[in-house]
């Protein structure tokens, strides 16, 4: 779950830098 949740966590600060 913790892998899921960083992975969430990680495109959605991807989109926003994007």
């Amino acid at each position: 779950q913790v892998r899921r949740r960083s992975s969430l966590l990680g495109s959605r600060l991807e989109e926003t830098l994007q």
